[in-house]
Formats: structure tokens, sequence, C-alpha cells
């Protein structure tokens, strides 16, 4: 299978939430995410930007512990 490149990051996030959804995304000291997981974090974090008020175009700083 030939491997596609993605534009963004959320692409990647996106498919691979569909293709491996119980597949380790993320590892950081003893907390794991799965695909599924991470995809459904950043849909709740899109969610939030969207209800506030930011659209396609803004620009958006984000800030985070290490951490998951």
């Amino acid at each position: 299978m030939e491997a596609k490149e993605f534009a963004f990051i959320h692409e990647f996030l996106e498919q691979s939430a569909r293709r491996y959804p119980q597949k380790l995304a993320v590892i950081h000291e003893k907390a794991r995410k799965t695909y599924e997981e991470v995809n459904a974090q950043a849909n709740r974090l899109a969610s939030f930007l969207i209800s506030s008020g930011v659209r396609r175009g803004d620009r958006v700083v984000q800030i985070f512990e290490n951490g998951l």
C-alpha cells in the first residue's frame, strides 16, 4: 500500500482513527492514548473553538503542559 502524503496533521489523525482506532497514537510516561481517543479530544477542542467564535483563517495560540 502506498503511503499517502498529508497536507495537514488533522488529515493524518482522522484517517488513522478510522483505520486503526485502537492502536496507540501517543505514549507519555505511563499515559497512553489511542488514535480514536486523540481524535475525539481534537474534535472536542475544535468544537469548543468554533463555539467560541473562532473561524477559518483566524489564528489561535495554544499552550499546553507536557502530558496527556
